[in-house]
């Protein structure tokens, strides 16, 4: 979605997080693998949560265009 904007800064400042934010989280997984391991089960288990109320907005949209 980001790359649809216009503008080339916005797409820097995201380019730039994004590669600092893996960076960092390489360094934690390196210094802090039980925390490491923490986080990402807690993603995880987060996403399986939410997953079936995306899917149901994906189809509430999917119904909603075709009428």
């Amino acid at each position: 979605m980001i790359n649809l904007s216009p503008e080339p800064v916005s797409n820097w400042v995201a380019s730039l997080s994004e590669d600092v934010l893996s960076l960092g989280a390489l360094w934690a997984a390196v210094k802090f693998p039980l925390l490491a391991l923490i986080l990402v089960s807690l993603l995880a288990l987060a996403c399986l949560l939410l997953l079936p109320r995306l899917w149901r907005g994906i189809r509430c949209v999917l119904a909603w265009r075709r009428s």
